[in-house]
């Protein structure tokens, strides 16, 4: 198996060093060829061990396999765009940009010439949501008819300060994942009510505390994040039901040496199911890299050796209920908001 020839354009996002190092960790997979940092703002971020290009460079490299976009959320799908223009697989941090008609001509160019793309949606391969599609494809969990989804933090006075420069704030910046896995489960639904607020913590004005309902024929999903809320990280959680079963994952993540693990409940419908008790079976996985396989997948992709996690359609219709979420009409970021 060849190494993908990778480089990394961008420090800007926060899990940017993480991506870096799970590129360099792997090398079965990749052969980490170095970084670029166009963003001048972010050059004191640039990683001591990293060979350091111009995207100029990057863009006239001809072995050139892939690249991996982590340039910050207003940024990113220009970059995307250059290396679409020129034929390239992409991975790009999630949502992917800051605005929809420059995600979805994105998008399309990317269809268009049938190349492999990748969305930093992380929760995509916890190996308990996956178990969980596994399950809701089996049709093991019956008709599955709500999906609620929890991910808050305590960020601190500066960070909360700048999610304001975002419609919908803490929705869009890491509210986004949740958006995903709602759209996983029921697919994309019939109307949408943004209800996203700011809680005034330190007099921040931004909106740290993100909220939306999801209305479908057969009821009511949400998702909620907040960017102030105390030990708001043991709190994640996802819960998927159906009418024959119910994953409750949480916590959704759990610190650990050298990695995280998760733990679930399982409820299935069958003549030993008590309504009344707990009777679900207790699921935990091993201790496991957030981006790990992720990354590997996106090189199988690029080798030809696994499809997309998601369709084009299901990433353009994805990021337009994402900005729908924030209460944006197009863009969630500048005078567009």
């Amino acid at each position: 198996m060849k190494p993908v020839k990778v480089a990394q354009i961008g420090t800007g996002h926060d899990h940017a060093s993480v991506i870096y190092n799970s590129l360099k960790k792997n090398s079965d997979c990749f052969e980490l060829v170095g970084l670029a940092e166009p963003i001048a703002a972010n050059r004191d971020k640039i990683y001591a061990d990293a060979k350091v290009y111009t995207v100029e460079e990057l863009l006239a490299m001809p072995d050139l396999e892939a690249v991996v976009i982590e340039a910050g959320k207003e940024h990113e799908v220009k970059y995307a765009q250059l290396f679409a223009d020129r034929g390239l697989p992409v991975h790009v941090d999630k949502p992917g940009s800051a605005s929809l008609s420059d995600w979805i001509r994105f998008v399309d160019t990317m269809e268009q010439k049938k190349l492999p793309l990748s969305l930093g949606y992380m929760y995509r391969f916890n190996p308990i949501v996956q178990k969980t599609l596994e399950l809701a494809k089996a049709g093991e969990l019956g008709d599955i008819f709500a999906v609620e989804a929890q991910m808050s933090v305590r960020h601190d006075k500066a960070k909360r300060e700048w999610l304001a420069k975002y419609k919908g704030g803490a929705l869009y910046y890491i509210g986004c994942h949740l958006v995903d896995m709602v759209c996983q489960f029921m697919g994309f639904p019939d109307e949408i009510l943004p209800l996203s607020a700011s809680t005034g913590n330190e007099g921040v004005t931004s909106e740290d505390y993100g909220f939306a309902l999801f209305k479908y024929k057969t009821g009511v999903s949400f998702v909620k994040t907040c960017s102030s809320e105390l030990n708001g990280f043991d709190r994640r959680q996802l819960v998927v039901t159906g009418t024959k079963g119910t994953m409750e994952i949480r916590p959704w993540e759990i610190s650990a040496p050298s990695g995280i693990r998760t733990e679930a409940k399982l409820t299935l419908l069958n003549e030993k199911t008590a309504h009344w008790s707990d009777s679900s079976e207790k699921l935990a996985t091993d201790v496991f890299d957030r981006y790990d396989e992720m990354m590997r997948h996106f090189a199988a992709q690029v080798r030809g050796e696994a499809d997309m996690f998601s369709s084009y359609e299901y990433e353009r219709r994805l990021f337009e209920t994402v900005i729908k979420a924030c209460g944006a009409k197009n863009c969630v970021y500048g005078e567009d908001k």
